[in-house]
């Protein structure tokens, strides 16, 4: 594991011109993620005006929603800002380290919930795996917690490189600061574990799935999967040399976070808005209805979760 984590170990030619390389691919990576949030906030505004602005539905699931949706994005546009900042203040950076890092963890703190109340969809509201998931949330965002304040309490801002590029650069790293990442991906590959496993159970059965289900498998493999790639890759730049590769991934896994949890409840919505107008023109039918409950007796499970499913977004 490298030990660049202060000047004294940036003061040949090379290494300042392979940090200095690294660090604008670094500034780079953070302009990606903030133009496909904006990207997607115009592909989904439409649907968000319909599901989250102009139907009744429950106030935590909104609040996650929205905070999910804009404040990542804000904080993308504030860190693309000071990344191009020419000579900014060492007190500045440092403030600005540890903002960074505690809001990447309230951003858990926000997915964490929108991923629970999913997999207690998925798993039919089981109230055992509801506190388990509660329980292990809890150990997640406190141990993080405990971290980031070890982590960042040590950071300064690196003064060798600040002549040479735009921005803030840290120094005084802990060479361990990659622990960070484990309490994340301990939770996450847990989350996928579920998810996968849900998505097994379902596509071996032979009895029909419903459309929101459906979705919710989707959703949370996709999910699940990215994150904990984006979260893999953090740790590895983190272990690997935490000085040059420090935030070349964090502006990614803030983004994908925001785009894939809000697509998560906009899909939610949809597809329960669909049911709902799909179950009313059943209900036109009471013979259409006899015969769906006489040849297909597992939908009657099926169109129960769709409801479960529906109520627990209606009054969270």
């Amino acid at each position: 594991m490298s030990n660049i984590t202060s000047p004294s170990n940036l003061l040949g030619a090379e290494e300042i011109t392979l940090v200095t390389g690294i660090y604008r691919i670094t500034g780079a990576l953070w302009i990606v993620p903030l133009c496909l949030v904006f990207y997607d906030f115009m592909l989904t505004f439409e649907a968000e005006v319909q599901y989250f602005w102009s139907t009744q539905g429950g106030t935590l699931t909104r609040v996650l929603f929205f905070v999910n949706r804009y404040w990542p994005a804000g904080n993308l546009v504030f860190h693309n800002i000071v990344l191009n900042l020419r000579h900014p203040e060492p007190d500045f950076c440092v403030a600005w380290f540890q903002y960074t890092a505690y809001s990447a963890g309230a951003q858990h703190l926000i997915v964490g919930g929108i991923l629970i109340i999913r997999i207690y969809a998925m798993f039919k509201c089981n109230k055992r795996l509801l506190v388990v998931l509660l329980t292990l949330y809890a150990l997640w965002i406190g141990s993080e917690t405990v971290l980031i304040g070890l982590v960042t309490s040590r950071f300064k801002s690196n003064e060798a490189l600040r002549d040479i590029f735009t921005g803030c650069a840290p120094t005084n790293i802990p060479t361990w600061c990659y622990i960070y990442w484990l309490p994340s991906l301990a939770f996450e590959s847990l989350l996928l574990i579920l998810a996968c496993w849900k998505t097994i159970q379902e596509a071996s059965s032979s009895f029909w799935t419903s459309k929101i289900m459906v979705v919710l498998l989707r959703d949370s493999v996709l999910y699940f999967g990215g994150v904990t790639l984006f979260t893999i890759a953090n740790f590895l730049a983190w272990y690997i040399a935490p000085l040059p590769l420090y935030g070349m991934f964090v502006g990614c896994h803030i983004g994908f976070q925001s785009i894939i949890g809000s697509r998560m409840l906009l899909n939610i919505r949809e597809t329960a808005a669909k049911g709902e107008t799909q179950a009313s023109n059943f209900s036109s039918s009471s013979t259409n209805i006899r015969t769906l409950l006489k040849f297909r007796s597992r939908s009657i499970s099926s169109l129960s979760s769709l409801s479960s499913i529906s109520d627990i977004d209606e009054k969270v």
